[in-house]
């Protein structure tokens, strides 16, 4: 099995909603929030937040998981 873990592309987008859709049973309450979602859903999200850094762990060429990196702030 091949693994490997990068930094977020856009191209990985459909493969990010395809592993999403794919684990939206897995959440208590869903993931997805009813709305499976799209390439273009995974793009919007990640503009719209301000992450450091995010990463999607691959094995054989299938995300299989996902990590982002935010600053928090705590007053």
């Amino acid at each position: 099995m091949k693994r490997e873990i990068r930094e977020f592309c856009p191209e990985d987008a459909e493969n990010v909603a395809r592993m999403w859709n794919e684990s939206d049973s897995a959440w208590p309450g869903g993931f997805t929030q009813g709305v499976p979602f799209t390439a273009e859903r995974v793009l919007r999200d990640q503009s719209r937040n301000r992450f450091l850094a995010c990463f999607i762990a691959f094995a054989d060429g299938k995300a299989v998981g996902y990590c982002s990196v935010m600053q928090y702030w705590q007053d």
